[in-house]
């Protein structure tokens, strides 16, 4: 499976030209603030379209202006995880992960059993009842892990992941994405500021 990214994206007065081809592995983006990184995973995610060129995914094309074609992000089956972490406010840490399998036509039950263990996978099964604000910021970033993993996405963004954690709980948690990431077929980006981190998760490195 391969993504392919040729195109301009252009958010006011901003504007980036970018040419991209990943495989199944993990590319890792770094650059300075407001170069781009982020407005690269919303495109790919559907949440931000190109103004120009294509995106398309093993030969189907998701965003084309020029051909008029623009595929939903709900319909892409993309795993994301925001910089702001973006759970639901209203739903509990398992609730958040059964919705993103519910959105993919996951059963109920089968829902909530794999968010249960995808929880207790990132070492935080303790707290699948709570609220989001009455998680910690490591605990939440990790819950959006979680989410962003399940349900075998064909593409997985992940937008500075472990960038709430501490020094301690760091080490295990990366250990823990990687392994997870080289079980999942597709295209995965990361864009971190944390060179440790993307040393230690990436395949591939560009630098905006």
């Amino acid at each position: 499976m391969t993504l392919q990214l040729d195109g301009r994206i252009t958010r006011g007065e901003f504007a980036i030209d970018v040419a991209l081809s990943i495989g199944n592995e993990v590319l890792g983006i770094t650059g300075p603030n407001g170069v781009g990184k982020t407005s690269i995973l919303r495109v790919v995610a559907g949440l931000t379209s190109l103004s120009a060129g294509s995106l398309e995914l093993s030969g189907v094309v998701l965003d084309s202006p020029t051909q008029d074609i623009f595929v939903k992000p709900e319909q892409r089956n993309v795993g994301m995880m925001f910089q702001d972490h973006s759970l639901l406010p209203f739903l509990t840490a398992e609730e958040n992960i059964v919705f993103a399998l519910r959105a993919r036509g996951v059963r109920v039950r089968d829902a909530r059993a794999v968010a249960t263990n995808q929880l207790e996978a990132a070492g935080i099964g303790q707290y699948r009842g709570l609220l989001p604000h009455q998680l910690s910021g490591g605990q939440s970033q990790r819950v959006c892990l979680a989410r962003a993993l399940v349900g075998r996405p064909s593409v997985v963004l992940l937008d500075e992941p472990l960038s709430a954690l501490d020094e301690l709980a760091r080490p295990l948690v990366r250990t823990n994405l990687r392994a997870a990431l080289q079980q999942l077929n597709g295209p995965k980006i990361i864009v971190s500021h944390d060179s440790a981190d993307i040393d230690a998760l990436c395949d591939r490195v560009i630098a905006l």
